[in-house]
Protein backbone atom coordinates (compact mmCIF):
# COMPACT_ATOMS: atom_id res chain seq x y z
CA UNK A 1 0.00 0.00 0.00
CA UNK A 2 1.36 3.48 -0.86
CA UNK A 3 2.38 5.61 2.11
CA UNK A 4 0.41 8.60 3.30
CA UNK A 5 2.07 11.94 3.85
CA UNK A 6 0.53 14.92 5.59
CA UNK A 7 0.56 18.67 5.26
CA UNK A 8 -0.83 21.63 7.17
CA UNK A 9 -3.51 23.45 5.15
CA UNK A 10 -1.95 26.64 3.83
CA UNK A 11 -4.29 28.19 1.27
CA UNK A 12 -7.94 28.49 0.31
CA UNK A 13 -7.81 25.33 -1.83
CA UNK A 14 -6.48 23.31 1.12
CA UNK A 15 -9.17 24.70 3.43
CA UNK A 16 -11.82 23.76 0.86
CA UNK A 17 -10.36 20.23 0.58
CA UNK A 18 -10.59 19.95 4.36
CA UNK A 19 -14.27 21.01 4.24
CA UNK A 20 -15.13 18.55 1.46
CA UNK A 21 -13.45 15.62 3.22
CA UNK A 22 -14.99 16.48 6.59
CA UNK A 23 -18.47 16.80 5.07
CA UNK A 24 -18.07 13.38 3.42
CA UNK A 25 -17.49 11.94 6.93
CA UNK A 26 -20.27 13.69 8.81
CA UNK A 27 -22.44 10.58 9.12
CA UNK A 28 -19.72 9.20 11.41
CA UNK A 29 -19.25 12.37 13.48
CA UNK A 30 -20.05 12.33 17.20
CA UNK A 31 -20.95 16.04 17.26
CA UNK A 32 -21.50 18.92 14.85
CA UNK A 33 -22.99 16.57 12.26
CA UNK A 34 -24.48 19.22 9.99
CA UNK A 35 -22.88 19.94 6.64
CA UNK A 36 -20.37 22.78 6.88
CA UNK A 37 -20.83 25.60 4.37
CA UNK A 38 -17.98 27.43 2.67
CA UNK A 39 -18.74 30.45 4.87
CA UNK A 40 -18.77 28.43 8.10
CA UNK A 41 -15.48 26.78 7.13
CA UNK A 42 -13.90 30.19 6.47
CA UNK A 43 -15.07 31.44 9.88
CA UNK A 44 -13.68 28.31 11.57
CA UNK A 45 -10.37 28.69 9.74
CA UNK A 46 -10.12 32.33 10.86
CA UNK A 47 -10.16 31.25 14.52
CA UNK A 48 -6.95 30.94 16.47
CA UNK A 49 -5.34 27.47 16.21
CA UNK A 50 -5.88 27.16 19.96
CA UNK A 51 -9.65 27.33 19.37
CA UNK A 52 -9.89 25.21 16.22
CA UNK A 53 -7.09 22.73 16.82
CA UNK A 54 -4.37 21.66 14.42
CA UNK A 55 -5.75 20.23 11.16
CA UNK A 56 -3.72 18.09 8.78
CA UNK A 57 -4.45 16.94 5.25
CA UNK A 58 -3.37 13.44 4.24
CA UNK A 59 -2.18 12.70 0.72
CA UNK A 60 -1.12 9.85 -1.56
CA UNK A 61 1.51 10.49 -4.21
CA UNK A 62 -0.83 8.91 -6.75
CA UNK A 63 -3.69 11.34 -6.04
CA UNK A 64 -3.82 15.01 -7.04
CA UNK A 65 -5.91 16.05 -4.00
CA UNK A 66 -5.89 15.12 -0.30
CA UNK A 67 -7.72 11.89 0.59
CA UNK A 68 -8.20 12.46 4.31
CA UNK A 69 -7.94 14.83 7.23
CA UNK A 70 -6.88 14.66 10.84
CA UNK A 71 -7.33 17.11 13.68
CA UNK A 72 -5.78 17.42 17.13
CA UNK A 73 -7.71 19.63 19.55
CA UNK A 74 -6.79 20.30 23.16
CA UNK A 75 -9.82 20.45 25.46
CA UNK A 76 -8.28 19.56 28.80
CA UNK A 77 -6.89 16.50 27.02
CA UNK A 78 -5.94 16.12 23.38
CA UNK A 79 -8.78 14.81 21.20
CA UNK A 80 -8.13 13.26 17.82
CA UNK A 81 -10.53 13.13 14.92
CA UNK A 82 -10.09 12.28 11.30
CA UNK A 83 -11.65 10.78 8.24
CA UNK A 84 -11.18 9.66 4.67
CA UNK A 85 -13.02 10.30 1.45
CA UNK A 86 -15.47 7.42 0.84
CA UNK A 87 -13.48 5.74 -1.95
CA UNK A 88 -10.43 5.39 0.34
CA UNK A 89 -12.27 3.85 3.33
CA UNK A 90 -11.73 0.20 4.21
CA UNK A 91 -8.40 0.07 2.36
CA UNK A 92 -6.00 0.42 5.28
CA UNK A 93 -5.43 4.19 5.17
CA UNK A 94 -7.16 4.90 8.49
CA UNK A 95 -4.44 3.19 10.54
CA UNK A 96 -1.52 5.29 9.25
CA UNK A 97 -3.65 8.44 9.48
CA UNK A 98 -4.40 7.83 13.16
CA UNK A 99 -0.87 6.54 13.88
CA UNK A 100 0.41 9.93 12.69
CA UNK A 101 -2.02 11.77 14.96
CA UNK A 102 -1.11 9.53 17.91
CA UNK A 103 2.62 10.11 17.34
CA UNK A 104 2.11 13.88 17.27
CA UNK A 105 0.16 13.86 20.54
CA UNK A 106 2.50 11.45 22.35
CA UNK A 107 5.48 13.42 21.02
CA UNK A 108 4.40 16.39 23.12
CA UNK A 109 3.56 14.12 26.10
CA UNK A 110 -0.21 14.27 25.71
CA UNK A 111 -2.26 11.07 25.89
CA UNK A 112 -4.68 11.02 22.96
CA UNK A 113 -8.42 10.59 23.41
CA UNK A 114 -11.22 10.28 20.89
CA UNK A 115 -14.94 9.75 20.63
CA UNK A 116 -16.61 7.29 18.30
CA UNK A 117 -20.17 6.33 17.49
CA UNK A 118 -20.96 2.83 18.73
CA UNK A 119 -22.55 2.00 15.36
CA UNK A 120 -19.27 2.73 13.53
CA UNK A 121 -17.94 -0.81 14.00
CA UNK A 122 -15.09 -0.38 11.51
CA UNK A 123 -13.70 2.62 13.41
CA UNK A 124 -14.16 0.99 16.84
CA UNK A 125 -12.20 -2.04 15.59
CA UNK A 126 -9.41 0.19 14.20
CA UNK A 127 -9.12 2.21 17.42
CA UNK A 128 -8.90 -0.94 19.55
CA UNK A 129 -6.19 -2.26 17.22
CA UNK A 130 -4.32 1.03 17.74
CA UNK A 131 -4.46 0.54 21.56
CA UNK A 132 -7.40 2.74 22.46
CA UNK A 133 -9.67 1.48 25.24
CA UNK A 134 -13.19 2.58 26.11
CA UNK A 135 -13.34 4.84 29.16
CA UNK A 136 -16.87 6.24 28.90
CA UNK A 137 -20.23 5.67 27.25
CA UNK A 138 -22.72 8.42 26.55
CA UNK A 139 -26.25 8.25 25.16
CA UNK A 140 -26.32 11.05 22.60
CA UNK A 141 -30.10 11.49 22.50
CA UNK A 142 -30.12 14.51 24.81
CA UNK A 143 -27.39 16.49 23.09
CA UNK A 144 -28.31 19.04 20.43
CA UNK A 145 -25.03 18.75 18.47
CA UNK A 146 -24.85 14.95 18.61
CA UNK A 147 -26.09 12.32 16.18
CA UNK A 148 -29.83 11.84 16.01
CA UNK A 149 -31.52 8.71 17.27
CA UNK A 150 -29.79 8.16 20.59
CA UNK A 151 -26.63 6.55 19.22
CA UNK A 152 -24.17 5.69 21.98
CA UNK A 153 -20.91 7.64 21.94
CA UNK A 154 -17.83 5.79 23.20
CA UNK A 155 -15.05 7.85 24.76
CA UNK A 156 -11.68 6.16 24.20
CA UNK A 157 -8.19 6.76 25.59
CA UNK A 158 -4.88 5.69 24.06
CA UNK A 159 -3.11 3.03 26.13
CA UNK A 160 -0.13 2.20 23.93
CA UNK A 161 3.26 1.45 25.52
CA UNK A 162 4.51 4.92 24.57
CA UNK A 163 1.65 6.55 26.53
CA UNK A 164 3.29 5.90 29.91
CA UNK A 165 5.19 9.20 29.65
CA UNK A 166 2.06 11.24 28.96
Amino acid sequence: MPKLWCSVPSDAQDVESLRVIRNSCREFMTSMTDEISIEAQAAWWAQSPVMRGTPLLFHLLTEPNPIGFGLLRVQGVVFLTGGLLPRFRGKGYGAPLFQTLIALAVGVRMRPHLKVRSDNAQAVKLYKKLNFTAVSYLDSSGYSESPKGGVEIIGMRYEGDDASNC
